[in-house]
C-alpha cells in the first residue's frame, strides 16, 4: 500500500511530501542560530506532523510502508531533541512518546 499517493495533506501534498517538508523545516531549525526562528520552524514541523498523523494513524495498521513509518517515528525524534535543547521540556516529551508509538 502506498500511503503517499492515498492521504492528500496540506495543499494537496502526499503523506511522503510532507513528511518531506517536516524534515526541511527541522533541517533549518537545527541549522539556524536564532532562538527565535528555530522555535518556529519547530512549531511549523510539528503542525506538519500532526497533519502526517491524522492522515496515516487510521491506516498505520494497514500500513506495509515501513520506511514512512520509520521516517514519522524519526521526525518526531529531531523534533523533540530540538524542542529540548529550545526548553520546551513538555512538547519534547510528548514527540518523543509519539515517535515511540511510530516505532
Amino acid at each position: 500500500m502506498v500511503l503517499g499517493s492515498i492521504f492528500p495533506i496540506r495543499d494537496g501534498l502526499s503523506t511522503r511530501q510532507a513528511l518531506e517538508l517536516a524534515s526541511f523545516y527541522l533541517d533549518n531549525a537545527r541549522q539556524t542560530r536564532d532562538v527565535k526562528l528555530a522555535s518556529v520552524l519547530c512549531d511549523d514541523a510539528a503542525s506538519v506532523l500532526s497533519q502526517v498523523k491524522r492522515n496515516a494513524k487510521w491506516a498505520r495498521k494497514y500500513a506495509e510502508d515501513q520506511d514512512l513509518k520509520e521516517g514519522i517515528a524519526e521526525a518526531y525524534i529531531v523534533l523533540g531533541k530540538l524542542q529540548e535543547q529550545l526548553g520546551h521540556l513538555e512538547k519534547a516529551q510528548a514527540s518523543q512518546k509519539t515517535a515511540e508509538k511510530w516505532r
